[in-house]
């Protein structure tokens, strides 16, 4: 048990908090799996969409490119999937995330945070008064 303390104590050392570490990788990964469930569920809906030669309408195609979210235990990175409508322009569907909105860049406590007063800077401190 000793060394992995010491090891631990090491990482911190070279400037790295290794619990931070460890937190933001697994949400990277939940929030990953939650995304690709999300996708999976959507085309799953549609997969009786097909063409006359028995092609499939909605599919995956990639992924979008990689932007970061701030969060609470610092930035993620994430990647959403890709998802094509091949239908008419008519009749197509757009797919939106409900975990990941499209221009989602921060949570809602990270903007909260910095939407936040400092402490004591909304009440002016007036003698008698509680």
């Amino acid at each position: 048990m000793r060394e992995c303390t010491n090891e631990a104590t090491a990482v911190q050392w070279r400037g790295r908090d290794v619990l931070t570490d460890v937190l933001r990788k697994g949400a990277h990964r939940l929030l990953a799996e939650a995304v690709e469930a999300e996708v999976a569920d959507y085309l799953e809906a549609r997969q009786h969409l097909v063409d006359d030669s028995g092609k499939q309408q909605v599919v995956r195609n990639g992924h979008l490119p990689r932007r970061t979210i701030a969060t609470g235990i610092g930035p993620v990175a994430v990647q959403m999937p890709r998802v094509r409508d091949r239908r008419d322009p008519m009749d197509r569907e757009h797919f939106s995330s409900n975990i990941l909105p499209p221009f989602l860049r921060k949570t809602r406590s990270v903007e909260e945070l910095a939407r936040a007063p400092g402490r004591g800077a909304t009440h002016k401190f007036e003698p008698g008064r509680d």
